[in-house]
């Protein structure tokens, strides 16, 4: 992982400066705050580990002479938008999770994430058309993202939720006027995420399924069945796919072609890279550990399958 531990010291940095810009907010919403910001904190133990939120802005330095400081200040808008941003999916997504500070809250994260990137651009630079691009898409995404079958359709259109955290690639980019190279990063970027949301939705399927949810895991298997997404979908029906059928290899094969495509690409960007490779082989582990415990049947594991289709 020395995509991660080569930058601890500058997240140690960024999630500093995150921490004293939030303590200023007025009270309760620093406390809120604050402890919102420990959950996505990498450098806490037990926290949720967004690494590519963070960590892409040092991983363009890869191929952009982008100096360490402006990498750092880049890092830091990219960890104020995901405060901002994952309130909204919150939202969206949970009513368990509302309490009447995230709406005041967010909005004080927005205009310290906005004011990040104003440091960086003037107010005619190319960024900010970019900027209500990737809002757009995003926003288009959490809009439409149940339609059935998207992701069998497009499984690029999944990483549009993640958009805006594109903003500091592309402002990477255009500070080193290298904007011949922004949709080749992006379409980079896209892959990656793609896959990440793909990890996320094998962990979080069955809490989707509850709340009703849009997951590209329930999405893809419901394509093999005939009945549609959102309709007739139960537990049952996932856990016989998954254990039974072993479908989540086929839906692990997206993420090993994405690599392959990766692999491919003009820009040498070797630790972005190698996080995806590492999404990738989780997600492998996960399939062909299915596969493993269900042909055990045959020396006995039946308890185990029968254990997995109740959960």
């Amino acid at each position: 992982m020395n995509w991660y531990r080569e930058y601890e010291a500058d997240l140690i940095w960024v999630f500093t400066e995150a921490e004293a810009i939030i303590s200023e907010f007025p009270q309760p919403l620093n406390t809120t705050g604050l402890a919102y910001l420990n959950k996505f904190n990498v450098l806490k133990e037990g926290s949720t580990n967004n690494y590519i939120c963070y960590l892409l802005p040092f991983w363009m330095m890869d191929f952009l002479p982008i100096d360490r400081v402006i990498c750092r200040h880049l890092s830091l808008a990219n960890v104020l938008g995901m405060l901002y941003f994952f309130i909204q999916d919150d939202r969206m997504d949970s009513i368990s999770l509302y309490n009447k500070y995230q709406l005041p809250l967010a909005n004080l994260l927005h205009i310290k994430f906005l004011k990040c990137y104003q440091q960086l651009f003037t107010t005619d630079s190319l960024f900010w058309t970019f900027y209500s691009k990737y809002i757009t898409e995003w926003a288009e995404a959490v809009t439409n993202e149940n339609h059935e079958h998207s992701f069998l359709k497009d499984p690029l259109l999944i990483a549009r939720k993640a958009s805006p955290m594109k903003l500091c690639s592309t402002g990477a980019c255009l500070l080193m006027e290298r904007e011949e190279l922004i949709p080749i990063i992006s379409d980079f970027v896209d892959h990656v995420l793609t896959t990440l949301q793909m990890a996320d939705d094998w962990v979080d399927w069955q809490e989707d399924l509850h709340e009703g949810n849009y997951n590209s895991l329930i999405d893809f298997i419901a394509a093999h069945y005939p009945i549609k997404y959102g309709q007739d979908m139960n537990e049952s029906i996932i856990k016989e796919a998954i254990y039974t059928r072993a479908q989540l290899t086929p839906y692990v094969q997206a993420a090993v072609e994405h690599h392959k495509h990766l692999a491919t690409s003009c820009i040498n960007v070797p630790h972005l890279l190698s996080f995806h490779e590492y999404m990738v082989h989780n997600l492998l582990e996960e399939a062909s550990t299915i596969i493993k415990k269900r042909d055990s049947l045959a020396l006995g594991g039946f308890e185990w399958l029968m254990e997995n289709m109740k959960e």
